[in-house]
């Protein structure tokens, strides 16, 4: 074979390896289900035991939960929720979800979607940490929110960052955030909320009790946790 045809084989090659991943290509992947939640879910026992808390005290009636994957709210903890409503960018989770509960069930990428309600709790765990743009996330949460919302921010606490770093990860189809504290300030006032109406806060997730023999650095330790109460 000639040398410029091995080039253009090359390029060709090339050319496929970098072609962009369309975003939320990983959670197109049914290995994805229930195994990988449960171990993601896992490794937080802090900030499950915090929502866990958290739910059980506001009582909503009516409840949003953006990143629901295998369901692991609705199903291992029903009895928290009256009128449960689910969201996620995953069909394959989708469809696990349809056949293990009775809630109601959405596809699609929520950053586009205006589902013509409030829910009077909004939250959401480890999501905002993967999207392409956190800002439009944010802002539709308070679009959805009528009284409370909860927004763990599972990739550390930045308040020293003046804006967002946001890094796409090509082989997931996906962003790899750390976000500025101050710029969600700045974000959640534009959306129409008053400085009293939410707060950013470090929490400890646990871990360190779960994952110190993989050398995690300290910062992974903590996740920002993201009030809102309207």
């Amino acid at each position: 074979m000639s040398l410029k045809k091995n080039i253009n084989r090359y390029v060709r090659a090339v050319k496929v390896r970098v072609k962009k991943t369309p975003y939320g290509e990983i959670w197109q992947n049914s290995e994805y289900i229930e195994k990988k939640y449960e171990i993601m879910y896992g490794f937080r026992p802090l900030t499950m035991d915090y929502i866990k808390k958290y739910i059980s005290e506001k009582k909503p009636k009516t409840t949003l939960e953006i990143g629901c994957g295998s369901g692991i709210w609705p199903v291992k903890f029903k009895e928290l929720f009256q009128e449960y409503t689910g969201v996620d960018i995953g069909m394959p989770a989708i469809e696990y979800c349809r056949k293990k509960s009775d809630f109601e069930f959405i596809h699609g990428d929520f950053i586009k979607m205006n589902l013509g309600r409030k829910f009077d709790l909004v939250f959401s765990l480890a999501v905002i940490d993967l999207v392409y743009d956190p800002d439009a996330f944010l802002t539709n949460i308070v679009n959805h929110t009528k009284k409370y919302a909860v927004i763990v921010v599972a990739r550390g606490y930045y308040p020293e960052l003046k804006e967002h770093h946001l890094k796409w990860y090509n082989r997931m189809g996906a962003n790899l955030n750390e976000l500025s504290v101050s710029q969600i300030k700045e974000t959640l006032k534009k959306s129409g909320l008053s400085e009293n109406q939410f707060k950013i806060t470090k929490q400890a997730n646990g871990e360190e009790f779960t994952r110190k023999k993989r050398n995690v650095g300290d910062d992974r330790n903590f996740d920002a946790v993201i009030n809102i109460e309207i």
